[in-house]
């Protein structure tokens, strides 16, 4: 027997049930609709002019928004504390991982000097903000890698 939510049932190849049993079929389906109840439907449909007065907000969250706004002690938010800290401690992560990246390579960029003037790098912020311009891919990195940093911090202190 095949059962089908979106149809009412037919009782004429329900099973029979035992005094224990309940049932359940006889109830009409809701699957794949709203049915209509007090949250939904309602004589505040009917009310003239509704959409131009926002002190009559519509039923379920607006309503609930309002409510809050006109008692501030009905006001219960839930912190997500944990879910704070944890994203605290991955950007940690990130910017201390981010933060050994840059020694590495400002220390590569002056012993190896992959680009004209790296050396200067470490004494000169003009020469990675030149880099920033530059073809040569080794002059880009440095400045590219401390734009992520930023972008990093910036989210870290939001």
């Amino acid at each position: 027997m095949t059962l089908n939510l979106n149809s009412p049932p037919n009782h004429s190849q329900s099973p029979a049930l035992s005094s224990t049993e309940t049932e359940i079929g006889s109830a009409p389906s809701t699957a794949g609709r709203i049915p209509p109840d007090e949250y939904t439907h309602g004589e505040f449909e009917n009310q003239p002019d509704v959409e131009n007065d926002p002190n009559r907000p519509l039923q379920g969250y607006p309503e609930l928004a309002k409510l809050i706004v006109d008692y501030p002690d009905f006001e219960a938010f839930q912190s997500f504390k944990d879910l704070s800290i944890k994203s605290l401690l991955y950007y940690q992560a990130e910017l201390d991982k981010l933060r050994k990246d840059l020694h590495r390579l400002e220390w590569r960029d002056f012993q190896n000097e992959p680009f004209p003037d790296a050396k200067k790098c470490c004494v000169r912020a003009s020469t990675i903000l030149l880099g920033k311009d530059s073809e040569n891919v080794n002059a880009r990195k440095q400045y590219n890698l401390i734009k992520r940093i930023r972008e990093v911090l910036k989210e870290y202190r939001a």
